[in-house]
């Protein structure tokens, strides 16, 4: 699994966030500074109602294990002297894990074609019989 481009997956991320966070014709810290990957977590933290314990389970989803102590690193503020900045791959098995933790986990892949049992198709019935000779 190829992990997505930066600017795709921060700009998807960004428009995620502010169709759920945007009140119509209300102005934004989005709109003045770049969103970090914090804000990111910050703001589906807030939109979804998590706790730690939420997250520490949604990451665990996606095998990415994280203590609560560091994940109350991310959420603290830029000049707190044990603020964590949140990386690229914590967000994005984030949001894996998010995915599994909503919809459940992915089910078997289907199977391909050369897998499948091919059965050989049986010749249609006759419904329909000619009647003979009416004279």
């Amino acid at each position: 699994n190829r992990p997505p481009d930066r600017p795709n997956f921060i700009n998807l991320c960004k428009s995620l966030i502010f169709n759920i966070s945007c009140i119509p014709g209300e102005t934004t810290k989005t709109d003045k500074i770049p969103m970090t990957n914090n804000d990111i977590l910050k703001k589906l933290r807030v939109a979804l109602k998590l706790r730690d314990e939420d997250i520490i389970q949604i990451l665990s989803l996606a095998d990415f294990v994280v203590s609560k102590g560091e994940i109350s690193a991310l959420f603290r503020a830029e000049e707190h002297p044990n603020y964590k900045e949140c990386g690229d791959q914590l967000l994005r098995n984030f949001l894996n894990g998010l995915i599994i933790y909503k919809r459940g986990p992915v089910e078997e892949e289907k199977k391909s074609v050369s897998e499948k049992r091919m059965e050989p198709r049986e010749k249609p019935k006759v419904i329909i019989k000619k009647q003979q000779g009416k004279a």
